[in-house]
């Protein structure tokens, strides 16, 4: 093959496998004409190539990845919304035992069984850290269908007593808070 035109391939055959018939001279002086080969002999019948459309010709070239794909997400999406996998159980571990009540009225319109995994845990995080006594809560999975979270109360640093009698403690930090008692 020679490179005609640019990005073309073009097949150039060459004079010896020219189909015409050539004239062969006989000893006695006469022209002989070679008939044609049959049609089978000369070469293979051209096949009729059938076009099928991009899309499904791609489908079926990639029909095997594809269904692996479909069977692990069907998997994924069951495991996702299973009960089984649904948080079912949390621990709330750190916090004094005179808050308990506390944390659980305000933990307790969050916590509708199963508990969705989503938004959830951030949302518990951040309603317990609007608690003045609270410095840090953390949300931390403990196994399947579990999660424990840590509450870590201020250190108070000095007491202060306002004039009805209420007290009032400041951290090291200078955040003014209310104890859970």
């Amino acid at each position: 093959m020679r490179l005609r035109e640019r990005g073309k391939r073009v097949r150039i055959r060459s004079q010896a496998a020219s189909p015409r018939p050539v004239p062969v001279l006989e000893p006695t002086g006469r022209f002989y004409v070679p008939a044609l080969k049959p049609v089978a002999a000369r070469g293979r019948p051209k096949r009729r190539v059938r076009r099928v459309a991009p899309l499904w010709g791609w489908l079926w070239r990639n029909a095997e990845p594809l269904l692996w794909g479909a069977v692990l997400g069907a998997l994924a999406l069951s495991l996702w919304f299973s009960p089984r996998t649904q948080l079912t159980r949390l621990e709330a571990a750190g916090a004094p035992p005179e808050a308990h009540a506390e944390l659980y009225a305000l933990l307790n319109p969050h916590l509708q069984p199963p508990i969705a995994l989503r938004d959830t845990p951030r949302h518990l995080e951040r309603a317990v850290q609007s608690l003045d006594w609270v410095q840090q809560a953390r949300w931390q999975a403990t196994g399947v269908g579990q999660a424990r979270l840590t509450v870590a109360p201020r250190e108070p640093f000095a007491e202060i007593q306002t004039a009805n009698g209420a007290r009032l403690f400041a951290d090291p930090t200078g955040v003014l808070f209310r104890p859970p008692n």
